[in-house]
């Protein structure tokens, strides 16, 4: 599981998703993985774009609340929050 702070970073976190996935797929083809993506209280509008990323991939999971993803990374999260 990779996770991954997002401040001010509208603009990049696309592509960032996008290398993550290119080297999961050449490093563990055919494994699962999960991508958390967490709005770290960015004043731009990269909420909205993980949101975006969200709901184009099964496997991408975003939270607007650091705070709730440090205390439940110890575990494992299992439920994708609703959009």
């Amino acid at each position: 599981m990779d996770v991954i702070p997002c401040y001010r970073s509208e603009n990049t976190i696309t592509t960032v998703v996008e290398e993550i996935k290119s080297e999961m797929a050449a490093k563990r083809s055919g494994d699962s993985y999960e991508i958390v993506l967490v709005n770290d209280c960015s004043p731009d509008n990269v909420w909205k774009v993980i949101q975006g990323l969200a709901q184009k991939e099964k496997n991408i999971y975003i939270n607007d609340s650091p705070q709730y993803v440090i205390k439940e990374i110890k575990g494992s999260i299992t439920n994708k929050p609703q959009l």
